[in-house]
C-alpha cells in the first residue's frame, strides 16, 4: 500500500484512508465516525487509488472492525494462491478478476461501456470512409492523370493507405494527450482512471478501423480509366 502521507498505521482504532478524503477536508489526526455505531477511526495516512465502486476505502485492522462484524468475514483478499486444503469447507474461491465481476453493478456497468465503445469503432469505420471518399472523389482527375503517366494502381492504393494510417495515429496522438489533459483537470470527486493496456488496445483498434474505412475510396481509385477522365 502506498501511502502519499502519514504512516501505515492500522492499529488500535486507527486506519489508512483513500485520499478522496483530502477533498471533504479531511486531515491526518481526524476521525471518522462508522454509521450506526460508537467507533470512531483515527486517520493516521492516505493512500491513492483506494475506491470501492467509486466509494472512497478506509483501511483497519480485523480487530478495529470485530465489534461491527460480530466474528462474521464474508471476504478475504489474498497476494497469493491459496492451497485447496486450507480453504474452509462452503468457501469460494475466486481470482481477482472473477472477484471483480461479481461486486454489484460492475458486469453491466462494463458492458454498457464495451457497447459505446463498439458503436465508436462503427461511427469511426464510417467517418473515415466518407472522409476518404470525398478526397478520392476530388482527387480523380489527377489520379487519371498519374495512372496515364505510368503509376500503378497499387502504389496509388498504398499512398492512400498511407494517409489512412497517419491521419488514424495523429488523432490517436492528439486523443490520448487530451484524456490525459482532462484526467488532470477533473476534480476528485469524478473517477477516473486511465490504464495503459486500455489505450494502447483502443489506439491499435482505430487505427485498423481507419484502414478498413480506406477501402472503400481505394475501390473508386482501382476503376479509374485514364482515357476517360483526361476525355472527359
Amino acid at each position: 500500500m502506498k501511502i502519499t502521507s502519514g504512516r501505515k498505521n492500522i492499529r488500535n482504532n486507527a486506519g489508512v484512508v483513500s485520499d478522496k478524503f483530502k477533498s471533504d477536508g479531511f486531515k491526518i489526526g481526524d476521525y471518522l465516525l462508522v454509521a450506526n455505531s460508537s467507533l470512531r477511526i483515527k486517520i493516521t495516512g492516505f493512500t491513492p487509488r483506494a475506491t470501492l465502486s467509486a466509494l472512497p476505502v478506509v483501511y483497519i485492522s480485523p480487530d478495529t472492525i470485530q465489534s461491527l462484524n460480530k466474528g462474521v468475514t464474508n471476504a478475504v483478499v489474498f497476494k497469493n494462491t491459496l492451497n485447496n486444503s486450507k480453504i474452509p469447507k462452503g468457501t469460494d474461491q475466486l481470482s481477482i478478476d472473477a472477484f471483480i465481476n461479481k461486486l454489484p453493478g460492475y458486469s453491466a456497468q462494463q458492458l454498457t461501456f464495451n457497447f459505446m465503445i463498439g458503436f465508436l469503432y462503427i461511427i469511426i469505420l464510417i467517418v473515415i470512409s466518407i472522409f476518404l471518399y470525398i478526397l478520392t472523389v476530388q482527387k480523380l482527375p489527377n489520379l487519371g492523370v498519374l495512372k496515364a503517366q505510368g503509376v500503378s494502381t497499387q502504389y496509388l492504393v498504398l499512398s492512400t493507405l498511407f494517409q489512412s494510417f497517419i491521419m488514424s495515429v495523429i488523432g490517436v496522438i492528439i486523443a490520448i494527450i487530451l484524456g490525459e489533459i482532462t484526467a488532470i483537470t477533473l476534480p476528485s470527486e469524478v473517477p477516473i482512471v486511465i490504464d495503459k493496456s486500455n489505450i494502447i488496445l483502443t489506439g491499435i483498434g482505430i487505427i485498423i478501423m481507419s484502414l478498413l474505412g480506406a477501402l472503400i475510396p481505394i475501390r473508386q481509385i482501382a476503376k479509374v480509366d485514364p482515357y476517360k477522365i483526361i476525355g472527359g
